[in-house]
């Protein structure tokens, strides 16, 4: 028996390490929502997700709509680069743009927040809780509070701050996407850099969590099969 529970604790925890992993992927800024304020687009966003996509963390080549939390770079229609899949979560945060370890809790919670508007942005769905516009600025605002934004945006900050989860499976759907490189391979530099972008995905469920079910399935049936003879 304790050898059984062994090899079923090395299973779940080599199926842990595969789902909470980080990819890159090939994008391309296609177009905006056509929104301004303060001279600036607000979401949302439209990338091309080029190549074969990360269809393991819910992006498949094509489209998708993205959410800017990153005021100070800038991006150029057209302009394509390479960005890295981070979830959010613990793992994936450490690979994100404002995340500090020296800071930790604070920057998840920022982080939380703005999976929390985002996912309530109504951009993918579901009912908005105030104007793109307004969700945008709040955003941005979270992660540069040196700016200044209407009471629209600062009520959003508000209400995200008393209602996100501190629970990172509430975030399962979001996908931060931080720039990593030139499509060449060469870095980006801070001043250069395109902006960091939120989004929402429905993700697929795993091939291998489903392998990984009846897998252990079966293993159960043997084991209980073993025990009554």
């Amino acid at each position: 028996m304790r050898t059984l529970t062994a090899r079923f604790l090395a299973v779940i925890g080599l199926f842990t390490s595969l789902t909470l992993h980080a990819d890159s992927i090939n994008v391309t800024i296609t177009g905006v929502s056509g929104t301004i304020s303060g001279n600036v687009y607000v979401a949302p966003y439209y990338l091309s997700v080029n190549g074969s996509g990360d269809p393991a963390q819910g992006l498949t080549p094509g489209t998708i709509s993205v959410i800017c939390d990153d005021f100070t770079h800038d991006v150029t229609p057209g302009e394509s680069w390479v960005a890295q899949v981070n979830d959010l979560n613990s793992t994936g945060l450490l690979q994100s743009r404002f995340y500090s370890s020296s800071n930790s809790a604070a920057t998840t919670r920022l982080y939380e927040e703005a999976g929390w508007l985002a996912i309530n942005s109504g951009i993918w769905g579901g009912t908005a809780v105030g104007s793109t516009t307004d969700l945008n600025w709040a955003i941005w605002k979270l992660f540069d509070p040196s700016l200044s934004v209407s009471q629209g945006a600062q009520n959003l900050i508000n209400l995200a701050q008393q209602q996100a989860p501190n629970d990172f499976s509430y975030y399962s759907s979001v996908r931060i996407l931080t720039p990593t490189n030139h499509p060449d391979g060469t870095p980006w530099t801070d001043s250069t850099s395109p902006q960091e972008y939120l989004t929402v995905v429905r993700a697929p469920e795993p091939a291998s969590f489903l392998l990984l079910g009846s897998g252990l399935s079966l293993l159960c049936f043997r084991r209980r099969k073993k025990s009554q003879n």
